[in-house]
C-alpha cells in the first residue's frame, strides 16, 4: 500500500457531489493504492473505505508537530499515543473523506478486494487554510495494533 504526495484543491468531488472551499481555503487530497497479493483471499477494505461513514477510518493526514504549530493546526498533537510527540495527525476528529474508490462502483455496504487486485482510493480533508503547505503533510496508516506507517514516498 502506498499514497501519492498530498496536494491541495479548491474543490473535491465526493460521490458525485461537488464540494468547494471558501476563499482562502483549500482541501488536502491524496490517492491511496491498496493491493491484495495474489494467492490469498479477498480482503475487506473497510479500514480504507468505511461505506457507512464515508471515511477512511485507519488513514490519517499527519504533519510534524512543528509544522502543525506554525499552521495553527496543533490541537490533535499528542492526543493519540500511538503517534510520537514529533508527529501530529491533523485529520483526527473530522477524518479523511473517501472521494472515490475504484473497487466500490455501486456504493456497496462492504467492499472486498479480490486476490491479485488493486484499488485506488482518493481521499480528502478540509477545508483548511490555503496557507497550509501540502508538502508538509504525509499520509499514514494506523490500524491501532502497531505503530502507524508512513505511506507517502
Amino acid at each position: 500500500m502506498n499514497a501519492t504526495p498530498v496536494t491541495s484543491a479548491l474543490y473535491v468531488n465526493v460521490n458525485s457531489f461537488l464540494w468547494s472551499a471558501a476563499p482562502g481555503q483549500d482541501f488536502l487530497t491524496a490517492t491511496l493504492t491498496v493491493t491484495n497479493p495474489s494467492g490469498g483471499h479477498a480482503e475487506n477494505l473497510s479500514d480504507f473505505d468505511n461505506v457507512s461513514s464515508g471515511l477512511a477510518d485507519d488513514v490519517d493526514f499527519v504533519m510534524s508537530a512543528a509544522d502543525a504549530a506554525t499552521a495553527g493546526d496543533s490541537s490533535a498533537c499528542g492526543v493519540r499515543q500511538v503517534y510520537p510527540p514529533s508527529l501530529c495527525p491533523i485529520s483526527l476528529g473530522q477524518g479523511l473523506t473517501v472521494d472515490s474508490d475504484s473497487a466500490n462502483h455501486d456504493n456497496r455496504p462492504a467492499t472486498q478486494l479480490a486476490p491479485g487486485s488493486r484499488t485506488q482510493i482518493t481521499l480528502s480533508y478540509g477545508p483548511v487554510a490555503a496557507t497550509l503547505q501540502p508538502a508538509t503533510v504525509t499520509v499514514y496508516f494506523d490500524d491501532g495494533q502497531s505503530m502507524p506507517v508512513d505511506l507517502t514516498p
